[in-house]
């Protein structure tokens, strides 16, 4: 794996992590940006619209739109990625 790919399966995983806390496991693509900042993953606004699109080609959210905002919400499945109850290639496993 190189480090591009690495990257993005962190960035996979902490939008998961992020919605998985998240009050109605919804959250917009902004707050999202602002969550993976907190934590050290230093990222665009494309990455996270990107990213977000091939979670959901994966099944694991779905994507809302209220007006212009996207709004992100995980589905059981994420939450078992996010928990790492599963494992979807392509996303990093939760380190401890």
């Amino acid at each position: 794996m190189n480090f591009a790919e690495f990257q993005r399966g962190d960035i996979r995983l902490a939008i998961l992590q992020c919605l998985a806390v998240a009050a109605e496991y919804r959250a917009s693509e902004r707050l999202i940006g602002a969550y993976c900042s907190s934590i050290g993953i230093s990222t665009s606004a494309d990455t996270i619209t990107s990213q977000a699109d091939w979670l959901a080609e994966q099944g694991l959210i779905r994507i809302e739109h209220m007006g212009t905002t996207r709004v992100l919400v995980i589905v059981e499945r994420g939450v078992d990625v996010a928990n790492a109850r599963a494992f979807v290639s392509g996303i990093n496993r939760p380190r401890a």
